[in-house]
């Protein structure tokens, strides 16, 4: 399926740059084991920590935090309560809307209601299970481990919105989630 399978806690967190020099177009990065990477002038603007571009307060979060729980019936019948829900997904970015009607027509009443929806090569939504000729990891029922879905895209996906329609009873299914922004925040205090 050519799905990544090196998950990220397989990483080496010690890891240095052997050397970087700057080229004509950007930056060029040599790793210890000899892998290059070529970073273009505009990527690293584009990337670039601007402060003063902070519009909306985010509050970045760890182990110790508990995503609020929100009521599907709620946020899709009453303004507060859907306001109340974006308020929350923009300051902590990710929340969990229990009682949810076990429909694909459920998940698309609640995007049709926050906005337009991203058409990918997927399609515009996506059906996830286990498939005995999987094209993408996804499809397997190995561990997917912390990952950000498609960021090598130009066209990344925004708010993401994942509705369980049938539980898996069993072994396994369990999620894990991690803020990056306060990875990269924890990264640039201690590696400036």
């Amino acid at each position: 399926s050519f799905g990544r399978l090196l998950l990220m806690s397989n990483l080496d967190t010690e890891i240095t740059i052997e050397k970087a020099d700057v080229s004509p177009s950007g930056v060029l990065v040599t790793w210890p084991d000899g892998h290059t990477s070529q970073y273009q002038d505009q990527w690293l603007r584009d990337r670039a920590w601007q402060e003063a571009e902070t519009e909306t307060e985010k509050e970045f979060w760890g182990a110790e935090h508990r995503l609020r729980r929100h009521q599907f019936g709620e946020i899709v019948a009453e303004e507060k309560a859907m306001l109340d829900w974006l308020e929350e997904l923009v300051k902590y970015g990710m929340t969990i809307v229990e009682n949810t009607p076990c429909t694909r027509e459920s998940l698309r009443n609640l995007q049709t209601k926050i906005g337009q929806a991203k058409v990918t090569h997927f399609g515009t939504y996506w059906n996830v299970k286990t498939k005995s000729d999987p094209m993408n990891l996804a499809y397997t029922s190995k561990t997917l481990g912390l990952h950000l879905d498609l960021p090598f895209y130009a066209y990344t996906p925004g708010v993401q919105l994942l509705h369980c329609i049938k539980q898996y009873h069993g072994a396994g299914g369990d999620n894990e989630f991690a803020d990056a922004f306060a990875v990269a925040e924890k990264i640039r205090e201690e590696f400036p």
